[in-house]
């Protein structure tokens, strides 16, 4: 199946394909201090995407669009998860997006990752990254156990009835006195901007 979306999407099935997704946070975005790095292991002869967050810096991704090549593209789609589907191998940093590829059990390589390092292989300098990248794809189950461990923490039912139960849960809290109780939630003027900036285009 995944070497049949690979084929239908224009990808080598021969090749181990890599999925960058980098948060946007400043604080946090791997996407400078990878760059040399990403741009050193384009002789590893891997096939690459990259998936900026909506709010990436116009700056940055034309730095990496400098890396375009038959192996080596941006992906422009708002939807991530088809592209989670074909890939073997996630890189990102502090993404929540490692959390939803760790539902496939492939690997996961993070650089400075600020919380459950277990999940994959954490860099904490870019010139690891060609080791972690070759490690992931010879060994991809090293960390097998440790994502199902993971999972289990955040998502424990993987039973396909968690739609339900939210929709049980919200019309319960909905029939209660649940939602007078709430405080409300502290005013972000800068997100909202940022937010009002997509929406807007």
């Amino acid at each position: 199946m995944q070497m049949k979306k690979k084929i239908t999407l224009g990808l080598n099935p021969d090749k181990k394909l890599i999925l960058y997704a980098p948060t946007f946070s400043p604080k946090y975005t791997s996407a400078d201090d990878l760059f040399g790095s990403i741009q050193e292991s384009q002789m590893l002869g891997h096939e690459w995407v990259v998936k900026f967050h909506d709010l990436e810096k116009n700056a940055t991704i034309e730095r990496y669009r400098t890396l375009n090549s038959d192996l080596f593209k941006i992906i422009e789609d708002k939807d991530i998860l088809l592209w989670m589907t074909v890939a073997d191998l996630l890189i990102t940093d502090t993404s929540s997006v490692a959390y939803e590829f760790l539902l496939l059990d492939r690997p996961v390589i993070t650089y400075q990752a600020s919380a459950r390092f277990e999940k994959g292989i954490d860099i904490t300098e870019p010139e690891h990254l060609i080791g972690a990248i070759t490690r992931s794809i010879e060994d991809p189950g090293e960390y097998t156990e440790s994502r199902k461990d993971v999972l289990s923490d955040i998502h424990p039912y993987s039973d396909g009835q968690s739609s339900q139960r939210l929709i049980s849960t919200i019309s319960n809290v909905l029939q209660s006195d649940e939602l007078n109780r709430l405080q409300p939630k502290p005013r972000n003027w800068i997100r909202k901007k940022q937010i009002r900036k997509i929406v807007s285009l």
